[in-house]
């Protein structure tokens, strides 16, 4: 896919950027979440720690799949846009 392509891709009718690229509070809260419930799992059941311990490393892997993401979409709009996205407050 060559560039032109790429930039129609991310861009909507009316020739703006469809979306911008931020980290939102939503995403980052159920991993927090997943956190509390298996530590609280672990306490009740200590049998089941070694399963929790992979569940928390698997949703902190899975954010960091996220950020990734995140700041793929933000070099995206730097190359469209030549804007720099990736140090502003959401």
């Amino acid at each position: 896919m060559n560039q032109q392509a790429e930039a129609k891709a991310w861009r909507g009718p009316d020739g703006k950027l469809k979306s911008r690229p931020t980290a939102s509070k939503w995403l980052l809260s159920p991993f927090e979440q997943v956190f509390r419930e298996l530590l609280t799992f672990m306490m009740e059941d200590p049998r089941a720690i070694s399963r929790a311990i992979r569940l928390i490393l698997l949703s902190r892997f899975l954010e960091r799949v996220a950020d990734h993401a995140t700041h793929i979409a933000e070099m995206v709009v730097y190359m469209v846009e030549s804007k720099m996205v990736r140090h502003t407050l959401a």
